[in-house]
């Protein structure tokens, strides 16, 4: 299996809050992976680190390229969309 989207053990930290801790999961090339919840369990903040949006600790890779560093136009480049809910574009 190829891995086209992968999270390992990442936390994210906004506002003093704690809001991802430890997610770890993969999403296989050509699969469909949803992050389902109820409001304030840090679906968009996954996503926002997936793309560089926010700080965060642990490794997050997209197509094996780890992305920690990277601008966010560079993980675009990669193949990550994000369009965000709100007008914050």
């Amino acid at each position: 299996m190829t891995v086209a989207v992968e999270l390992d053990d990442v936390h994210v930290s906004l506002a003093g809050s704690h809001v991802l801790q430890g997610v770890t999961f993969t999403v296989p090339t050509g699969g469909v992976t949803a992050l389902l919840g109820r409001n304030g369990v840090g679906k968009t903040t996954t996503l926002r680190a997936i793309m560089g949006l926010v700080t965060h600790t642990g490794t997050v890779r997209v197509l094996g390229h780890d992305t920690r560093g990277l601008a966010v136009h560079r993980v675009a480049r990669l193949g990550v969309g994000y369009v965000p809910e709100d007008r914050d574009v």
